[in-house]
Order: C-alpha cells, then sequence, then structure tokens
C-alpha cells in the first residue's frame, strides 16, 4: 500500500476535488451528442474532456486519419523491435552505422509518441 513520504508517483484523480455539471433538457443534450458524433468522438464524454481540457477538435476524417497514423507508428515501432531482436539473437548482422541508425530511429518513434501523448492523443 502506498504511503505519504514513499516518492511512489501518485494519481492525480485525488487532485481532481472541483466537479462541473450543467443540467440540460433532452433537446439539448441530444445536441450534444450530435455535436460529439460530428467531430468523430465515440461518447458525448470523450467529448466534454475535451472540450473541459482544451482538447483540439478534429474533424472525423481528421480523427480517423490519426488513428490510422497510430496504428502505423505503432507496426513501424514493432518492425524495429524485431530487426533488434534479430540482430541481438545473432540472427542478423549489422553493421556499426546501420545499429546507430536502428536506435535513432527508435529515439524518434518514442519523441513523437511521447509528444503525441502530451497532446493528449
Amino acid at each position: 500500500m502506498a504511503r505519504t513520504g514513499d516518492g511512489k508517483p501518485r494519481s492525480d484523480r485525488r487532485q481532481r476535488g472541483m466537479l462541473l455539471s450543467k443540467r440540460v433538457n433532452l433537446v439539448e443534450f441530444k445536441n450534444f451528442e450530435d455535436n460529439a458524433r460530428k467531430s468523430g468522438f465515440d461518447n458525448h464524454q470523450e467529448y466534454l474532456t475535451a472540450f473541459v481540457t482544451g482538447g483540439i477538435y478534429l474533424q472525423r476524417t481528421q480523427r480517423l486519419e490519426l488513428q490510422e497514423f497510430f496504428g502505423k507508428l505503432g507496426k513501424l515501432g514493432n518492425n524495429i523491435n524485431q530487426i533488434a531482436r534479430s540482430a541481438n539473437g545473432g540472427k542478423l548482422a549489422l553493421n556499426a552505422e546501420e545499429i546507430v541508425t536502428l536506435h535513432e530511429t527508435r529515439e524518434l518513434l518514442e519523441a513523437i509518441r511521447a509528444d503525441l501523448h502530451r497532446l493528449g492523443w
């Protein structure tokens, strides 16, 4: 169990003591849900979270393109891991320049992921 002063990171959930609420009628709620869907969100809660946190409003096509990009990014990372695994297992001989390129590519992928995560994606 976590204890005070143990240096372990804590969830920011405890820090979220403020509650936002707004009563709406059925028509307003349906409009809000429609706007969420039109913006490419799966449900109105995601849309509300993006609104409150200052998330970027993307059109549905942009969200789909971004999801496709994430898939390609993941596949690229997987390919790099497979190359590294083969090289480390002795199945693939790489020269020093290729090893440096492999490490640099992996670092770039991690930087891209970190930037996207920082932006809320």
